[in-house]
């Protein structure tokens, strides 16, 4: 399973393109950070800690996932392929969620809700934030909220088949969430309303849609070489 797909950069435009979904669970606060007035343009900071916070935490769930792939990707043997499709239909039914706004995720959100009951209240600790390193706490465990588009890209890092792997796949997936939520976080409501637009939405959906599909032809490869 220690391919170069799913790349870096494919983890890099999902998290350019599924900004939307992003802005709509973690928005307000990015927004909130922004808005805090405080001298030496600590909103900013803020904002910025937040968001570094998120990357870092899904760099621990993509070096997680990473392993438990590398381990199932082992037991499975040559049917390894098989998890590497299995995360690709997950992100396109990420494009088909952002394109037609439906949440068919919304049993893999529910399944995660478990934990997030018990990180919930130590994010609310976190709050109100005064500066930057207790932003990049709240970032860090906000990082867990149940999220489709996040657990679909998890389960592609798994089938990347390790733990560094995995991570690096999770973090290029961050950072390509960074720009519209910083832009959120900075200028508050009206970039909100754009990225969430549906007609943003829809050009969105269909690149996940393309970016899963395209995820899909290397197990799909490896799956008719070995059956055929």
């Amino acid at each position: 399973m220690g391919g170069t797909d799913p790349t870096l950069i494919a983890g890099l435009v999902a998290g350019l393109a599924g900004s939307s979904h992003c802005i709509g669970m973690c928005g307000g606060i990015a927004a909130a950070l922004g808005s805090t007035a405080a001298p030496g343009g600590r909103g900013v900071a803020c904002v910025l800690g937040y968001n570094l916070g998120r990357v870092a935490s899904y760099a621990i769930i993509g070096g997680v996932a990473g392993l438990l792939g590398a381990g199932i990707g082992q037991g499975l043997g040559p049917a390894a392929p098989l998890l590497r499709l299995f995360a690709a239909v997950l992100v396109i039914l990420v494009g088909i969620q952002l394109t037609l706004n439906r949440n068919l995720l919304a049993p893999l959100e529910r399944a995660g809700l478990r934990l997030w009951q018990h990180i919930a209240p130590l994010a609310q600790r976190c709050m109100p934030v005064h500066n930057p390193a207790m932003a990049f706490a709240l970032g860090g465990l906000w990082g867990w909220l149940p999220c489709g588009l996040v657990y679909a890209m998890a389960l592609t890092a798994a089938g990347v088949g390790s733990a560094g792997g995995g991570a690096a796949f999770m973090i290029a997936f961050g950072l390509g969430t960074i720009p519209a939520m910083a832009l959120v976080g900075v200028a508050g409501g009206r970039l909100s309303r754009f990225f969430q637009h549906q007609g943003f939405r829809r050009v969105a959906g269909l690149a996940v849609l393309a970016l899963g599909i395209w995820t899909a032809v290397f197990p799909v490869r490896a799956l008719m070489r070995m059956w055929l």
